[in-house]
């Protein structure tokens, strides 16, 4: 069969293969949901990804394996966050004030996407 006769996917698949290129799925949406491990420890990382080149793109919250698979992906930036969930209201709230703060310069957006600081939190 000729390249005239293959599918468009079929001949990307053989291009990607033989430059050694890495083809990346569209990242996906991800809630994350505490387990007991994370409320015994107070916090857990939460995994977030944006498109590189478009400062206005949604910013995504992913799962580890996909937050990893982007890791030499230029595509797209990443950044972690510590997500304090148990202790008192105000220590928990202003915890995630700060974790967010730290992340303006280099993750703009991301007070937006998470306006709740109280989020998972547990009183203690």
């Amino acid at each position: 069969m000729n390249n005239l006769q293959k599918p468009q996917s079929q001949i990307y698949r053989g291009i990607a293969k033989k430059s050694g290129s890495l083809v990346i799925s569209t990242p996906t949406q991800y809630v994350p949901m505490p387990d007991i491990e994370d409320y015994t420890r107070g916090w857990f990382l939460r995994y977030f990804i944006r498109k590189t080149n478009d400062v206005n793109a949604p910013i995504l919250e992913v799962n580890e394996n996909q937050y990893e698979a982007l890791y030499n992906v230029k595509y797209y930036i990443r950044t972690t966050i510590r997500w304090k969930i148990y202790g008192p209201r105000e220590e928990v709230s202003e915890t995630n004030a700060k974790i967010i703060d730290l992340t303006k310069y280099d993750f703009p957006g991301l007070s937006s996407r998470l306006p709740n600081l109280l989020q998972y939190w547990e009183r203690k």
